[in-house]
């Protein structure tokens, strides 16, 4: 039937352009549905295997919303993600191979370290600072080798940086290139991970910023047009909106370090690929500017100064702390990623003139 459907009779909608239209279109609903509707028995799975939040110190917050709602909600979205691309996209692309397996990846990473969290005796406990930052650093430089690959010329790596509200490309060497790329896919994956530290702060920006990325994807001239990506994208912000359904305030799943570590993977293997780099930033200020504030926290307030430059990192807690309830905090957050999205696809539409 799927033989059919791919090579006879309904072609012209894989084809097109307005085949790729049909193809987004499917792929959003069908995620989103995916997500809405297996949420509800995974959540009633995980309640009965006792995979719930961890009892943790809230630094005098209340934690009483938060206990005992089940964590690793994030393979739903993982399964969300990858079943419409297997129907409706061209699975053979390397593009949209090497971000399946990002997300693949990185969500196994998360996912060994909820069930650590979750089952460990002393609750709460998962895999180490050196073994998580390890396995990401081996997923980052696989994921980095096919990429670099892809763009390959006389034996180096030649990938141009598109620059926001220029038109001309600017070029790294080999070893630059993969540094900052490997920088880049570390550090975005752990400020989505930060910033999964409230009801539904993580899968509204999430999407938007997938959406964002798809959308230039098709409508940038600077690049070659890579509507395969754009699906896998659209089924990525399909299934981050379908979970919100159940992860909006107060609630009833979380994502866990499976989708929060899975997002901010994908995310940035995306735009690795499809050379935006610096569009990812823009788009996805609000993770840099909560990623930054846990880094500056961490290692220059308190490793370097011996105090904190923050009343609390990230940034949420901090304002959570000056009295804001947790629904203004996450629809501000909400705004703010809104607002640099737009400023993102605007950055690019001087290429179009």
């Amino acid at each position: 039937m799927l033989f059919l459907i791919r090579n006879h009779s309904l072609s012209l909608w894989f084809d097109t352009s307005e085949g790729v239209i049909f193809r987004l279109s499917a792929t959003l609903v069908l995620s989103g549905l995916i997500a809405v509707f297996l949420l509800p028995i995974f959540i009633r799975l995980l309640k009965a295997r006792g995979l719930i939040e961890p009892d943790k110190d809230f630094q005098g917050l209340s934690p009483s919303s938060k206990r005992g709602t089940p964590i690793m909600g994030g393979v739903v979205v993982m399964l969300a993600s990858f079943a419409p691309p297997i129907l409706l996209a061209k699975l053979d692309t390397a593009a949209v191979q090497v971000i399946l397996f990002s997300a693949m990846f990185f969500g196994c990473i998360g996912l060994l370290d909820d069930v650590l969290k979750a089952k460990n005796s002393r609750r709460g406990v998962g895999l180490s600072a050196v073994q998580k930052y390890s396995l990401q650093f081996v997923g980052a430089l696989i994921v980095l080798f096919v990429v670099g690959r892809m763009y390959s010329h006389d034996n180096s790596v030649k990938v141009p940086y598109v620059i926001p509200f220029l038109m001309t490309p600017f070029y790294l060497g080999t070893t630059a290139w993969f540094t900052i790329g490997t920088l880049l896919i570390i550090f975005f994956t752990n400020s989505t991970n930060i910033t999964d530290g409230m009801d539904g702060l993580l899968s509204f920006p999430a999407a938007i910023l997938s959406l964002t990325l798809a959308i230039i994807s098709l409508i940038h001239n600077r690049q070659p047009s890579n509507p395969e990506v754009s699906i896998v994208l659209t089924a990525f912000a399909g299934a981050f909106l379908g979970f919100l359904w159940h992860n909006s305030y107060p609630a009833s799943v979380f994502l866990g370090d499976t989708g929060s570590l899975m997002i901010g993977a994908s995310l940035s293997s995306a735009a690795i690929v499809l050379r935006l780099e610096l569009i990812l930033l823009i788009g996805g200020f609000l993770f840099v500017v909560q990623g930054l504030s846990s880094v500056i926290q961490s290692y220059l307030g308190v490793a370097l100064l011996g105090r904190r430059i923050f009343f609390r990192a990230p940034l949420h807690h901090t304002w959570h702390f000056s009295g804001l309830s947790e629904p203004k905090i996450v629809i501000r957050m909400w705004l703010f990623s809104l607002l640099c999205a737009i400023l993102a696809t605007c950055s690019l539409l001087v290429h179009l003139d």
